[in-house]
């Protein structure tokens, strides 16, 4: 009977803190909690929700606050739920979404790369578990390819920067024109497949580029800075194969719309 009676006083108490907030009500909710979960066996079918909802108070309190311990609490609950979602487990998914973002903002303390190959690892199985037709799956190729680009730039290991490439060449198809994602797909695209040529990439990849970046001039916000930015890519790009080719043509476009940059873009920038 304690435990019926502690979860019908953590629903009044998370009623009460979703209307009026406050630091101590939430401390008797993470209290109360953490006592239901010491209740509540390990093979009990609501050990899950147990964790889960611990975690997730722990999570408002974090943000609250930004205590380290707490932050560190919510990890450990996380893998335990993570354990008790196997294969195959509806809530699979979201245990290894909750984990990956909490391992996240310790990475944003830390810089840890052992918590960056982690959220890699994770965000990997989230990518498998996702159909292509679900509305998730695009931001889940966002988030490993995000993940996959911030390991390069701190390892420069060209594996990963091959796999960042494939997950937005992936990306770029599922936003066609006249999708609202198209244009950073098109720039996240160009700008890695430009990391490549400078590391030693072909002409080919340069002129994969340039075609990137003219189209990304079609699809760019009307906002002064993306317009310039689009244009400043574009002018470089064609200065680089004038470089490498000597075509008067490349240089002849990347004046114009270099020139085009100067009339288009405010004086601050």
């Amino acid at each position: 009977e304690r435990l019926a009676f502690l979860a019908n006083l953590v629903n009044n108490l998370n009623v009460q803190f979703d209307r009026h907030g406050g630091v101590d009500v939430l401390t008797d909710i993470i209290t109360h909690q953490r006592e239901i979960l010491d209740l509540t066996p390990s093979w009990h079918r609501e050990r899950l929700a147990c964790l889960v909802h611990l975690a997730n108070s722990l999570g408002k309190l974090f943000r609250m606050k930004g205590n380290r311990a707490d932050l560190t609490e919510i990890i450990s609950l996380q893998r335990t739920a993570l354990q008790l979602t196997p294969q195959g487990h509806q809530e699979r998914v979201v245990s290894l979404v909750n984990l990956a973002n909490s391992l996240h903002e310790q990475f944003k303390k830390d810089d840890g790369m052992e918590d960056l190959t982690e959220i890699i690892t994770l965000r990997r199985v989230v990518l498998q578990l996702t159909p292509p037709e679900h509305p998730d799956y695009l931001v889940s190729l966002s988030k490993l390819s995000d993940y996959l680009d911030q390991r390069f730039d701190r390892k420069h290991d060209i594996d990963d920067l091959t796999e960042v490439i494939t997950l937005q060449r992936t990306a770029l198809q599922l936003t066609p024109p006249g999708h609202q994602g198209r244009f950073l797909s098109l720039v996240n695209l160009s700008k890695s497949l430009h990391e490549r040529f400078i590391k030693g990439g072909t002409l080919a990849d340069l002129d994969e580029i340039i075609a990137f970046r003219r189209a990304t001039l079609e699809c760019t916000p009307p906002t002064p800075s993306d317009r310039c930015m689009s244009l400043l890519n574009l002018a470089n790009t064609l200065r680089e194969k004038y470089q490498r080719l000597g075509m008067d043509a490349d240089l002849a476009e990347a004046i114009k719309h270099a020139c085009a940059t100067l009339v288009r873009c405010p004086l601050e920038h």
